[in-house]
């Protein structure tokens, strides 16, 4: 059943962040999944196949914002981040204000804590709209990030260092800057997908892990202990018999 199952992809960001974009960039060729899964309000599912990937549904979800009085969007999509097995997270380069992402992840964080017996998806973080930093009239992809030799270089690497910060990543989750701009996209294949790529081996635990409590929520593991039971006490009444008819 695990090799059957596709992977899930779940794309979570604040309003405008830019996750339509990103989908689209990232994923190109994608189909409505609502053959597969249920739609849902506020969510949107597509089936993406992509060499090197195997088949996987890409969970496309609303924007969130700080309307809500402080409000962490997890409660709104905890339901999917607990059948997820790996979560793209879209920033703003453009928007200073990341206290949802962070309460977002916190939360998340938080919840997985509290649970020993699950194992989170690993994240990770998009910045988009890099070609929106000044100098704005500077756009000469590729960067050199670890050796910039531009302002606008520098600006991208501060963002990225900021990101970083902001959401209290931890060491191994990377931020991707990236253009999603039709006529400007960039890092896209080059980054985002192999950083994806990167986490698969993770995000096939999550997932192996998923399907098996799936399982037990069907009732898979009592059908299996009960037969398990049934086979004990055959062999148990059998040894007997043998014993007895060695004496």
């Amino acid at each position: 059943r695990t090799n059957q199952e596709p992977l899930r992809i779940l794309v979570l960001g604040q309003v405008k962040a830019g996750k339509s974009s990103l989908i689209n960039a990232l994923f190109g060729q994608i189909r409505a999944a609502v053959d597969l899964v249920p739609r849902t309000r506020g969510i949107e599912p597509f089936v993406w196949e992509r060499d090197g990937i195997p088949r996987a549904l890409v969970f496309d979800t609303a924007g969130y914002d700080d309307r809500h009085g402080g409000a962490s969007p997890f409660r709104q999509v905890k339901d999917y981040v607990l059948q997820s097995d790996v979560v793209i997270v879209v920033c703003s380069a453009c928007d200073a204000s990341r206290a949802p992402d962070r309460r977002l992840l916190d939360d998340v964080r938080a919840f997985f804590a509290a649970e020993p017996d699950r194992v989170a998806p690993p994240v990770v973080v998009a910045l988009t709209h890099i070609d929106q930093l000044r100098p704005l009239a500077e756009w000469s992809p590729p960067y050199d990030l670890a050796n910039p030799a531009s302002p606008k270089a520098e600006l991208i690497r501060d963002a990225m260092r900021a990101v970083e910060t902001d959401l209290g990543l931890a060491p191994g989750q990377v931020v991707v800057p990236v253009c999603l701009a039709p006529d400007r996209l960039y890092n896209v294949e080059e980054g985002l997908a192999p950083a994806i790529l990167n986490v698969m081996p993770e995000a096939h635990r999550v997932k192996y892990l998923r399907c098996l409590r799936s399982f037990h929520d069907d009732d898979y593991w009592q059908r299996i202990w009960r037969q398990a039971l049934n086979s004990g006490r055959v062999l148990l009444r059998a040894g007997a018999q043998w014993m007895g008819k060695g004496r």
